[in-house]
């Protein structure tokens, strides 16, 4: 062997040995004395720059296969774990970090990292404390540093976040967190994939899958988010009035990220967002308040850097909504309105530079919802549903100018169905929606009505189909073109449950109602089967003055309404034709000791022409029956809509029976009525405040029955009255003309017309002959009420006998009428006067041809008893001086005038009469008074009654024998 190959023998020699020692000097130091060094160092580096506590299982390093490995490394602070984890692996590629001049890794592996996140109350994060203090600003490199990694695995990783700033209790894991990536380098236009997959401790699953880039930073891929419960994350929404209960999401979404570009682009497309069963309700009220079985988004779509959002449908499917109004008229869970206060020192906002954003929703879709009102505003609650709520639009968009049409419908409960197809633009303001409601109950207004009034709805509903027209801008601004109908109608009162108002049907098929100009126009109204019930109570207290309820003074809002004042300018109305069907009205009277009801039915007729304008008139034409036999019939003319009320009203009611107002009879007259029919025309003239009315009535064959015991009765006569009102037909006809004016305060028609009724009768029962001559005519009071006789005569003379012929005319006229006689005489007058006849009658008897009467009746005196002494006294009583003596003391001589007188009266004195003389005369004078009133064949002899004799004094020599006017 040459001293050469020697050489080189040794030189490799050497030269391997050189190495080995180098390699084993390279493995010592990286592969034991190393990972030493930096499992001692490294806590205390942490300890010394961090202020944390940490400490490491071990460190190990390949140094031939250049891996890493650290296990189990755990920081603290305060004995609090921040951050930790198993086992990390890094392996490095050596050639590519050489070729690229930068870093090269292969393979990083991460098991079962934890990081322990604490926000405290003042928004301290613990975290904060791994970042090393900020170290002096060194110049950048002017060409990018080179990096690249083949494989990054992060497994069964866990978060642990604790947040008090937000909320005392929020806390959150997300465990496990597997992140997987491929391919990562810095260099251009060089695509790498990763794969996140992580699960919060509430049952969330996030799935991250797509690629990468680093130069520039750009990513794509599609997010999946999956059972998310809401109210897990309700803390996170403190200024939200309400709480999520419950709720489940989930999400999908493509997105695409780029920057390093000269317009950096985020894109997010196909986006699909759904929460089911979301159950959301206000710390104030017990129940849900939102429920809501599925939201579905689809189709969304975002471009930040264009500012535009675009999303295809929303849908809201089975929710339920609750919306509660307090006593106070705050809506629970819904945020105050008012505004909030600015400072008058804010700065103006810089101009916008950037573009405005834009966005779209294809369609807005809500299927099968239930909404419930309760409103304890009104003093009641009260509680309207609708279910089956449908909602439907076209586009929505951020341009405000453009229509949007929609289509909304539902049913209201307990029942009616309504649908509202609309087109509305929002700016300006334009609203044209065709609506269609059939069949709305009204049951749900119960409640305030209950609070204004004491009525009771039993039943009702409202159907309406129209078009609906809403521009503020325009003329006119708001218009209603349709029909309307209020069917089946019932109201009572709830007091004693008793019928009301109630009707068949209010249809008015074409209505017409617009707002500026202001009018409204109803061609045309027809209502079927109405009915409406007046009583008076036995407080006399009529049920329709009752109704309305006392407004407390804490529901202000509803007493602004009650006592609103009419505004300036009255709404225009005009109604063509108003058409009743078979109406009703009962009316019932229980302040009578005997309980009134009558009741008007079969009701038709027409109003025509209502009109507000202040000179136009409307005519009224209504018929119907009254206790289903009576007539009745209305006509006039009325202005019923005009500030300044004109009347021109007639009303007429035939064949009423009488019976019926028994009870009004006997309260007020203190009768009953056994028979009769009532005819009544009214007339009513009201202008300028002043009313005019004709009151004709006429009572037909009244007959009155038994009295009845009344402290109301106006304790008059009154069948005296009636028989003289009646004619010879039977009929009463009673004219009662009222005047007065409807500004007096104390002017009340129905007390005026009771007040003249009580009048009439009065006059007529208190004056019967006054109102019998006016009432026939051509008489006089004086001479038919009573009948002169001379002194002892029962003998008529020619005034008499024409007076009782009148009478017995004016009793053929009032047939019902009877006649007393109060047969009179006066024992002296009458007596002496019957003496006298029979005296004149015997002197007669003793009268001879050529008999002096002196002579005669002397002769008579002297044969009676004692008759010379009374002829001697009477001769001396006539004694006289002799006025032709002129003597102081004259002479006496006989009076023969005085003494002839003398004779006479002695005579008459004398004369005996016979037993009952006086009840004869009395006898024969009401047998002559009969007679001539009989004797006309006028008056039938059992309506004249003769009274037992009475006595009385004669006036200036007649004996007056008075006549009375009585009723069977």
């Amino acid at each position: 062997m040459n001293m050469g190959l020697q050489r080189n023998i040794r030189r490799i020699a050497l030269i391997i040995v050189s190495l080995g020692v180098l390699a084993g000097l390279y493995t010592a130091v990286l592969g034991w004395w190393l990972p030493r060094q930096l499992q001692q160092q490294l806590p205390v580096q942490i300890a010394k720059n961090l202020h944390l506590q940490a400490s490491v299982q071990s460190i190990k390093i390949h140094p031939w296969s250049l891996q890493f490995e650290l296990n189990g490394l755990r920081i603290t602070q305060h004995d609090h774990a921040l951050l930790s984890f198993d086992h990390l692996q890094v392996g490095l590629n050596l050639a590519a970090s050489l070729w690229h001049r930068g870093v090269a890794l292969g393979t990083i592996t991460l098991d079962r990292p934890q990081i322990h996140a604490y926000l405290d109350e003042q928004g301290h994060l613990n975290l904060l404390a791994l970042l090393p203090p900020p170290s002096p600003q060194h110049p950048q490199a002017s060409h990018p540093f080179y990096w690249s990694v083949q494989q990054l695995d992060l497994n069964q990783g866990k978060i642990e976040v604790i947040d008090r700033e937000v909320h005392p209790e929020l806390q959150s894991d997300i465990h496990p967190l597997n992140i997987h990536l491929r391919h990562l380098s810095a260099l251009p236009d060089h695509e790498g994939s990763m794969h996140v997959f992580a699960e919060l401790g509430d049952g969330t699953h996030l799935h991250l899958q797509g690629t990468m880039e680093s130069s520039p930073l750009q990513a794509t891929g599609r997010l999946a988010i999956s059972h998310l419960p809401l109210q897990s994350w309700s803390p996170l929404l403190p200024t939200l009035p309400v709480v999520v209960r419950d709720g489940l999401v989930e999400a999908q979404v493509d997105f695409s990220i780029k920057t390093g570009h000269a317009n950096e682009q985020i894109l997010i497309n196909h986006g699909e967002i759904e929460i089911d069963n979301l159950d959301v309700l206000t710390p104030k009220h017990p129940g849900p308040q939102i429920t809501l079985q599925q939201l579905a988004i689809h189709d969304i779509s975002l471009d930040i850097s264009q500012h535009h959002a675009r999303v295809g449908s929303i849908l809201l499917n089975h929710g339920h909504l609750e919306l509660i109004r307090n006593a106070r008229g705050q809506w629970l869970g819904v945020p105050s309105t008012q505004p909030s206060q600015v400072s008058s020192t804010t700065t103006a906002s810089p101009p916008q530079t950037t573009l405005p954003w834009t966005w779209q929703v294809g369609s807005l879709n809500l299927l099968d919802w239930q909404i419930g009102i309760h409103d304890a505003s009104m003093g009641s609650p009260m509680a309207m549903q609708v279910q089956n709520l449908a909602l439907t639009t076209g586009l929505l968009s951020q341009n405000l100018t453009e229509p949007i049409s929609a289509t909304i419908m539902g049913r209201w409960m307990p029942h009616g169905t309504w649908k509202v197809q609309t087109q509305v633009t929002p700016t300006p303001l334009h609203v044209e929606a065709d609506i269609n409601a059939n069949g709305l109950s009204l049951l749900p207004l119960q409640p305030l009505l209950t609070h204004l009034s004491y009525v009771s709805l039993r039943q009702g509903s409202i159907s309406s189909q129209g078009h609906l027209h809403l521009q503020p801008a325009s003329s006119p601004r708001l218009s209603y073109l349709g029909q309307i109908s209020l069917d089946h109608l019932s109201l009572d009162d709830s007091r004693d449950q008793s019928p009301l108002l109630s009707w068949a049907r209010v249809s008015l098929p074409k209505f017409i109602y617009q707002q500026t100009p202001d009018n409204l126009s109803i061609p045309r109204v027809e209502i079927q089967d109405p009915y409406a019930r007046i009583g008076i109570s036995r407080q006399r207290i009529v049920n329709l003055s009752t109704l309305r309820r006392p407004v407390p003074a804490a529901s202000s809002r509803i007493q602004k309404i009650v006592t609103a004042s009419p505004p300036a300018h009255p709404l225009p109305i005009h109604v063509g034709e108003v058409d009743f069907n078979n109406g009703a009205m009962a009316f019932s009277d229980l302040s009578l000791q005997m309980p009134f009801s009558a009741g008007i039915n079969q009701l038709q007729g027409k109003i025509l022409n209502i009109d507000s304008r202040q000179n136009h008139l409307a005519q009224i034409q209504l018929n119907g029956r009254l206790n289903h036999y009576g007539k009745v019939n209305i006509q006039g003319t009325v202005n019923p809509l005009a500030r300044d009320l004109f009347l021109n009203l007639g009303m007429s009611f035939h064949d009423v029976e009488l019976t019926s107002l028994t009870p009004y009879a006997a309260q007020f007259a203190g009768y009953r009525i056994n028979q009769g029919k009532l005819d009544m025309d009214l007339h009513y003239h009201i202008e300028h405040q002043q009313l005019e009315s004709e009151n004709k009535v006429t009572l037909n064959q009244i007959q009155l029955g038994q009295p009845v015991n009344s402290p109301d009765a106006v304790h008059l006569p009154l069948k005296l009255a009636l028989a003289l009102l009646k004619d010879s037909s039977g009929n009463i006809d009673i004219d009662l003309p009222i005047t007065g004016s409807l500004n007096n305060p104390d002017f009340r028609y129905g007390r005026v017309l009771w007040s003249a009724v009580v009048n009439l009768f009065k006059k007529v029962a208190l004056s019967p002959f006054h109102a019998l001559a006016h009432l026939i005519g051509g008489l006089d009071e004086s001479a038919i009420k009573q009948v002169n006789f001379a002194a002892g005569s029962s003998e008529l003379d020619a005034t008499a006998q024409k007076n009782m012929t009148a009478l017995s005319q004016a009793l053929a006229q009032r047939p019902t009428l009877l006649l007393r006689i109060h047969t009179m005489t006066d024992k002296q007058a009458d007596t002496y006067g019957l003496k006298t006849q029979t005296f004149n009658t015997e002197l007669a008897q003793r009268m001879q041809p050529a008999s002096n009467p002196e002579t005669v009746m002397e002769s008579w005196l002297r044969s009676s008893p004692g008759g010379q002494t009374t002829l001697k006294n009477l001769h001396n009583l006539a004694m006289v001086p002799d006025p032709q003596s002129h003597a102081q003391q004259p002479p006496l001589i006989l009076n023969h005038q005085d003494y002839v007188q003398r004779l006479r009266d002695a005579l008459i004195q004398q004369t005996s009469l016979g037993a009952g003389a006086l009840r004869t005369l009395a006898q024969a004078r009401s047998e002559a008074i009969k007679a001539a009133i009989i004797g006309q064949g006028n008056v039938a002899d059992n309506r004249l009654f003769m009274v037992d004799p009475a006595s009385t004094q004669a006036v200036q020599g007649q004996v007056q024998v008075p006549l009375e006017l009585d009723a069977p």
